[in-house]
């Protein structure tokens, strides 16, 4: 069975007080694995639509960094489509200011397509590193995601060898707020895994999550579910 690929991106959503408001891509079908991927800048609850399952947490802990940087949270939520998935969508949160920048991926399969191991990292340094994850077989496909912080200014990292970077998205919030950038990449078709480093990172604060994806037929363990934090 093929592995997973790449298929899109919606409209990212950006806000620095309240809610953020995102938009699923326009072609969204049936048994699609959507990811949808949280930076959160006030440290407290959010409220997603129940049909998401949150699959990772990661908290950067910028208060070390002499800069003084902001503490905040990652998130990655995924859900099966159903295909009836479109127009747009509304994140809230207990606690109303720092940025909130929000913004939904695809990844398109021959059937059910499962996420069979996660992993999380974060630093404060130049050196952006994702932690290896689990591959029990061939045919698998690697996702590489990102986010960095930068007081002053959007920053991209380099490449990652033998990935693709699907989608690299600047989120401006200017003046106190800073910048954010989300980084999604994928490696199709392997049958196994490491970690990965990248240079030119954010002194600042980024987090990762490296997962692994594979298409199956649809059985109970499609809805397999865990966190990693």
């Amino acid at each position: 069975m093929a592995a997973p690929t790449y298929k899109d991106k919606g409209l990212a959503g950006l806000a620095t007080s309240g809610t953020s408001t995102f938009f699923y891509y326009p072609t969204v079908a049936a048994n699609d694995l959507l990811f949808l991927c949280v930076a959160d800048f006030s440290m407290t609850q959010l409220n997603v639509d129940s049909t998401w399952t949150l699959k990772a947490k990661k908290t950067i802990n910028e208060k070390q960094n002499s800069i003084g940087g902001p503490q905040f949270n990652i998130y990655m939520y995924s859900k099966l489509a159903t295909g009836s998935e479109s127009g747009t969508e509304t994140i809230t949160r207990i606690g109303d200011t720092g940025l909130l920048c929000v913004l939904p991926y695809s990844f398109d399969g021959d059937n059910y397509i499962i996420i069979e191991d996660i992993t999380t990292n974060s630093s404060i340094t130049d050196d952006v590193s994702w932690n290896d994850v689990a591959v029990g077989g061939s045919e698998r496909s690697l996702i590489a995601f990102l986010v960095n912080y930068n007081k002053t200014a959007s920053i991209t990292i380099s490449s990652i060898s033998g990935y693709t970077m699907n989608a690299n998205t600047q989120f401006i919030g200017g003046g106190s707020f800073g910048y954010c950038s989300f980084q999604f990449n994928s490696k199709i078709n392997v049958s196994s895994a490491s970690a990965e480093t990248s240079t030119n990172g954010s002194i600042d604060g980024w987090g990762t999550i490296h997962l692994s994806v594979y298409n199956a037929t649809p059985s109970v363990t499609a809805n397999r579910s865990f966190i990693v934090n």
